[in-house]
């Protein structure tokens, strides 16, 4: 990479590499949409079937997430809100760790 304006750059890389300021805006969003799937299953009476803030390792990127929903009908379920921007290349690389986590865990789950 050729640098031309290093500050300009700089936050170039940044906003490919980890979505810039979109994450912070999606949060929100995510915050609305659990907070709705929530009331969701209180209303129908599904409250105590489904887990909170459960944590599991992802074997994959060697690190522990939080999924906000888990529930159990034969094998675990793990819920989680995804927000996509509107970057094509940001959707395809969020799509793609997605895919990469389910396997992680579907292995981890069959062993």
């Amino acid at each position: 990479m050729k640098v031309f304006d290093p500050q300009e750059d700089l936050q170039k890389l940044c906003d490919q590499l980890v979505g810039g300021r979109q994450k912070n805006e999606q949060k929100p969003i995510r915050e609305k949409i659990n907070h709705h799937f929530t009331e969701l299953l209180r209303k129908r009476g599904l409250s105590k079937l489904v887990k909170r803030n459960v944590q599991v390792e992802l074997p994959f990127f060697h690190k522990t997430e939080t999924y906000p929903f888990s529930y159990q009908n034969g094998q675990p379920n793990l819920i989680k809100t995804v927000v996509f921007g509107s970057d094509e290349y940001q959707m395809i690389t969020r799509t793609c760790r997605l895919a990469v986590e389910g396997n992680g865990l579907l292995e981890k789950i069959t062993n």
